[in-house]
């Protein structure tokens, strides 16, 4: 997929793509602060066949337009068919929006998650269970996906420092006993 239809601009642009297989989709955050939505398949010179994006989403997805990126990594969950994408706060912390993965348009996110990461961390969601996870501050963080509203209910959180594989198997025991995750380390 590449040309001026896409709307994909700059190299860094591409760095953070989230491919949907359930729906068979690829979505891409853009420093014009829009998510296109491509077919898996797409090829050549197209436009994309949705885009999020306006004032009312609340998207802050980067500044520039060329070179290296720094667009956030965006997360699908298509059991419950969401989209979750992270912006940085306005008065620090961060802050992941929660669309429903079909949005379009200027919509506003049906839901908020107050503090789980800024944009340019890794998180990934574990759909199942309708969970957000990362690892930050030598802690791994689970946070509950809400439904609608702003959440600012606390994560779970394990120690897990970086380095060191300590204890290892008794933080992936009570990741089994408390949320059903299966972890191996």
């Amino acid at each position: 997929i590449q040309g001026n239809k896409t709307l994909i601009k700059g190299v860094g642009a591409t760095g953070k793509v989230s491919i949907d297989p359930v729906h068979d989709e690829i979505f891409l955050a853009t420093p014009d602060q829009q998510i296109l939505v491509f077919n898996r398949t797409d090829n050549g010179n197209i436009a994309p066949k949705r885009i999020l994006g306006g004032n009312d989403t609340e998207l802050s997805l980067g500044e520039q337009n060329t070179g290296g990126g720094n667009v956030p990594c965006i997360r699908i969950d298509p059991i419950h068919n969401l989209l979750l994408v992270p912006v940085s706060g306005r008065q620090g912390g961060g802050r992941i929006l929660v669309f429903d993965r079909a949005a379009s348009g200027n919509t506003a996110p049906k839901a908020v998650i107050k503090g789980p990461v800024g944009m340019g961390n890794q998180f990934e969601v574990y759909a199942p269970k309708k969970r957000l996870i990362t690892h930050t501050r030598n802690n791994i963080e689970i946070w509950n996906i809400p439904e609608s509203g702003e959440s600012t209910e606390p994560p779970i959180r394990i120690p897990a420092p970086l380095g060191r594989q300590s204890r290892s198997e008794e933080h992936t025991s009570e990741l089994q006993s408390r949320f059903g995750i299966s972890y191996a380390v």
